[in-house]
């Protein structure tokens, strides 16, 4: 099977993450994969691709300086990537985020080529320009598949375009770690990890982290990530008078090492696609608070059995859910200890088996992926 993916970057992100995993899944399989970018020739994947992955930046990030200039860019975008795409010569096309995929539908349209285009947050939450909306209903109804990462995104398209969408997932890396040690050995390490963005609601955190009372003033905070939000946050910290407890170490790459250490983690989101963060740190074991950023968050947490839910921008609950986290050393067990069956519901093998069979069904070819991976299963 020839499967082609294409994303703007491989830079630090949850969609690019995604796609590495993904490729670097059907790479050991045996299959032909490229991933198209558009990045600069020179400017190397943050995420490891194996070697037989076929990795092409195509240097399609111009700045447009006004409208002609954007639809200039963009019909010169459109040719770069058909010509692209058509050299790869593949089974499928796998597009990851909006406007990508609206420039891979327009790009492969009258090609004969199954695409299936992948959202990667909330659709709701994220209004495009009215000029890619448009877009957006012209081009969509000529993907042959549209993958979202939760029932509540699938309802946001119209009934007819529900019909041809399949919700799957992230797939989650992390091994399971032993559950009978989950607290041992813990630091007084409150983590949280997104991109310094409004969207993750780090200014919340901070105030809450703010307000906990001086007797829990060993406990320190770290939030992992970068983005345009960081000297504002570090202003924050100091304006609340905690940045000696605060630490802001930008990107880091093996974060599982710091979810096995850590207290406690929290996803402060005011909204989330699919909070991979959250996952990870409960395949740690660590125990979790998560705000309820949307009904999709009871897929991943059963209030009281695997973590604790909270209403979102609301400052006041989450440091009073912080604080009954930390006195409470039994909870946090329980947490972490059932937080770990994240694995089992999100694990790599399970998440691709579904997209083997979406591309399966999309193709139409029965004799690729099933045989392929049933021989890979074997050795």
């Amino acid at each position: 099977m020839k499967i082609t993916l294409i994303i703007p970057s491989l830079q630090p992100g949850g969609a690019e993450r995604v796609l590495s995993v993904m490729a670097n899944y059907w790479a050991d399989l045996l299959h032909q994969v490229t991933v198209l970018t558009f990045a600069p020739a020179d400017e190397p994947p943050f995420f490891s691709l194996k070697n037989a992955v076929g990795y092409q930046p195509l240097t399609l990030l111009k700045h447009s300086t006004n409208v002609v200039s954007a639809v200039a860019n963009n019909l010169w975008r459109l040719m770069v990537l058909r010509k692209a795409v058509k050299k790869s010569q593949p089974d499928v096309v796998i597009s990851f985020l909006t406007e990508t995929n609206i420039l891979t539908l327009c790009a492969t349209r009258w090609l004969r080529i199954r695409v299936i285009v992948s959202e990667h947050n909330d659709p709701y939450k994220i209004p495009l320009p009215r000029s890619w909306t448009i877009l957006r209903k012209i081009a969509y109804p000529w993907a042959d598949r549209i993958v979202v990462l939760t029932n509540d995104a699938k309802y946001f398209f119209e009934p007819k375009l529900q019909k041809k969408t399949i919700v799957i997932p992230n797939p989650l890396t992390t091994p399971p770690i032993d559950g009978s040690r989950v607290i041992s050995g813990r630091k007084k390490l409150i983590l949280a990890m997104g991109r310094l963005h409004p969207q993750k609601g780090f200014d919340i955190l901070l105030r809450s982290f703010s307000a906990l009372p001086a007797e829990v003033a060993d406990w320190n905070l770290m939030v992992i990530g970068e983005g345009p939000q960081r000297t504002k946050l570090e202003d924050l910290a100091e304006q609340l008078g905690i940045e000696e407890r605060v630490e802001f170490p930008g990107i880091i790459e093996d974060s599982a090492a710091l979810l096995r250490r850590a207290g406690l983690f929290v996803l402060s989101s005011r909204y989330e696609g699919f909070p991979m963060g959250l996952c990870e740190a409960m395949a740690n074991g660590c125990p979790v608070i998560a705000t309820k950023y949307s009904n999709s968050v009871f897929d991943i947490i059963a209030p009281g059995n695997n973590g604790i839910v909270i209403p979102p921008n609301d400052s006041k609950a989450l440091s009073d859910a912080i604080l009954m986290l930390i006195y409470d050393d039994n909870l946090r067990n329980k947490l972490g200890t059932g937080a770990k069956i994240i694995v089992e519901r999100f694990g790599t093998s399970k998440v691709m088996r579904a997209w083997d069979d979406l591309i399966l069904e999309a193709t139409k070819k029965n004799s690729g992926l099933r045989r392929d991976r049933a021989q890979s299963h074997s050795h």
